[in-house]
């Protein structure tokens, strides 16, 4: 990942980008690391929040707590978007049918329960 960025912003963008791009290499590595809290050891987990926290202090001087808080926040972030893709991919390949055709087959019961209490998301762009 090479040095700490002298930008802030710059050096959190690469520590949400590095576990992104492992994720889109490596889907299945979202979900054993789905534990924020409780995380598997790893050097590389372990040297990627030092790097982010390093460009958080720059920005202020937030306690710790902080900064720890928004670390999780920017991980959770990056993650979410990947485990929910990794899940579809395991559906698609447990059920045989893509997240289009079964949004097609499911569309009548969630216009009609739209129509009668949420009215807006019908209308949602």
């Amino acid at each position: 990942m090479g040095p700490v960025p002298a930008d802030w912003r710059t050096g959190v963008e690469i520590g949400a980008r590095w576990p992104g791009a492992v994720y889109a290499r490596h889907p299945w590595t979202a979900d054993p690391a789905a534990s924020l809290t409780r995380p598997a050891a790893s050097a590389s987990a372990m040297n990627l929040a030092e790097r982010v926290l390093r460009a958080l202090r720059m920005r202020s001087a937030h306690s710790l707590q902080k900064m720890f808080h928004t670390l999780l926040t920017l991980f959770a972030y990056v993650q979410g978007p990947a485990i929910a893709s990794e899940w579809e991919t395991r559906t698609e390949q447990d059920t045989g049918i893509a997240d289009n055709e079964w949004a097609a087959r499911n569309e009548t019961p969630y216009v009609a329960i739209s129509v009668a209490v949420n009215p807006l998301l019908l209308n949602s762009p």
